[in-house]
């Protein structure tokens, strides 16, 4: 049985950012090799780019379509590898980061496999994302200001309506931005996908867009320091415009220190979907924790962390009965009474039954998966 590492209670921005460290330093070569994955392409990819640029090619190659062609392919395919593998990082880090605070040991592919079979629902849901928040980025920032720069040498009372126009637009791309800050943890952890992860999101993050700003600030500032320091052995050792070898360093640094400042932003994120969910749904993580592993229905099809144990039940063995016992009825024996109506389902185990269908619903899900009926984390009676 499971022990949280921390206490499950509601946690305040600052206990956030310590448990993020705490964390960080208790799996640090865990949390650092499931995060360079994507940079042991991406590293030497570019430090090959960069040291090819000193290189002065031929006039007749840079003249040559198919090989500029060519070149754009390579790069275009790398660039959406390279997306596809960070998605994935940042879902194992999620699964990691879950199981850390659960009290669970995770291990590299018990993090990854489950968040690699996810990768449909994740780029669905990131592509719904991206193109709900920059459909609304393009109507209510773009399109404005582009209208208060047409019409401002004519009319300064429509510029600043439009100028207006764009500003709120600014504000609500903004909020849907912090809105969708969950969705990498709502799909690795809850199996939610689609529009439904993105409307979960929507509710997990209600009031929680301040402590996701300065989330984000703090992984900024983190990135930035951590940058500064890998890079300022580079510029000592080889200044910026002293030949491939500054370009290669550069890359190695810039790369290391990507792998190094990403989990401060991917933890305390995980940390925050948490707290969401004990604030506004009762979650008992301490519950979830005891009854880690057991698999029933939509979320056991892809092995989902939060389960919980259900024993199993027992069937009372048959009597002896003797090779010449017989079966009668006495003529003057009563008959047997109606059975008794089945007793109302209760949950059986680690599952809640469904009001409305009856379907069996593991504790942590928070609505039912076949009717979508919403239900609470603690079962009745």
């Amino acid at each position: 049985m499971a022990t949280s590492a921390f206490d499950l209670e509601p946690m305040s921005i600052g206990d956030i950012l310590d448990r993020t460290v705490r964390l960080y330093q208790r799996s640090f070569l865990h949390t650092v090799g499931i995060a360079a994955v994507p940079y042991l392409l991406i590293i030497p990819l570019a430090a090959t780019l960069g040291s090819v640029m000193w290189i002065k090619p031929a006039p007749a190659l840079l003249r040559n379509p198919g090989l500029i062609a060519g070149a754009v392919l390579v790069a275009l395919g790398f660039g959406l590898v390279f997306m596809w593998l960070n998605f994935m990082s940042m879902g194992a880090l999620a699964r990691s980061v879950s199981e850390q605070y659960l009290g669970r040991v995770p291990s590299f592919e018990g993090c990854y496999g489950p968040v690699v079979r996810r990768t449909g629902a994740l780029l669905w849901t990131y592509s719904l994302s991206s193109l709900l928040g920059g459909g609304l980025f393009l109507l209510g920032v773009i399109a404005p200001m582009a209208i208060a720069i047409a019409v401002g040498q004519t009319s300064i009372l429509l510029l600043v309506v439009f100028g207006i126009v764009a500003i709120a637009g600014v504000v609500v791309s903004v909020r849907i931005f912090l809105r969708f800050f969950l969705v990498t943890q709502v799909v690795v952890i809850e199996d939610v996908r689609g529009r439904e992860a993105l409307g979960r999101s929507w509710i997990l993050m209600s009031g929680n867009e301040s402590r996701a700003v300065l989330i984000s600030l703090f992984g900024i500032v983190v990135s930035y320091i951590v940058s500064w320091v890998l890079n300022l052995p580079v510029y000592v050792l080889a200044p910026k415009g002293s030949g491939p070898a500054s370009v290669i360093l550069g890359a190695v640094a810039w790369g290391l220190g990507q792998v190094v400042s990403i989990p401060f932003m991917s933890i305390p994120l995980t940390l925050l979907y948490y707290d969401s969910r004990i604030r506004k749904e009762a979650f008992d993580l301490e519950m979830m924790a005891q009854n880690l592993g057991v698999s029933g229905g939509r979320v056991a099809a892809t092995d989902t962390l939060l389960m919980a144990d259900a024993p199993p039940t027992r069937s009372e063995p048959p009597r002896p009965f003797a090779a010449d016992q017989t079966l009668v009825t006495s003529p003057s024996a009563p008959p047997p009474s109606a059975p008794a109506p089945p007793a109302p389902r209760r949950p059986v185990g680690a599952f809640k039954v469904c009001p409305k269908c009856a379907a069996q619903v593991p504790l942590v899900r928070p609505a039912c998966p076949t009717c979508g009926t919403p239900l609470p984390f603690r079962s009745g009676g």
